[in-house]
């Protein structure tokens, strides 16, 4: 009897490995959606966004305000802030510092990027 497999053992031994599975898939299941998700916030929250404005004679507000929205940014400056400088832009889906370092290259304003 020690050498023979009942019905019973059977099943169990087919419970058992149907759970593992089971288990293993859940597992696997679980992290691929977290490493999509990661990769997902990632590219999100980048400061890589990227821009398309073509103005003439604008002000520094107006380019700012195009910006704003064309992606998720918001800017905040203070009133000793001139931004009724104006400033030419050609920009073909190039990044946002890109274009923030090009319009404000002659002027003493400096800016800090921080999240959105």
């Amino acid at each position: 009897m020690y050498g023979e497999k009942t019905s019973k053992d059977v099943f169990l031994l087919k419970k058992l490995s149907c759970n593992y599975f089971l288990r293993i898939m859940r597992i696997s299941i679980i992290l691929l959606f977290t490493c999509v998700f990661c990769s997902m916030a990632e590219s999100a929250f980048t400061q890589n966004a990227k821009v398309t404005i073509n103005k003439r004679n604008a002000s520094i507000k107006e380019v700012l305000n195009e910006i704003e929205t064309q992606t998720d940014y918001l800017f905040i400056y203070n009133n000793e802030v001139n931004t009724d400088k104006k400033v030419s832009v050609r920009a073909k889906s190039e990044s946002v510092s890109d274009v923030l370092n090009n319009i404000l290259r002659a002027t003493n304003i400096r800016y800090t990027m921080e999240g959105n």
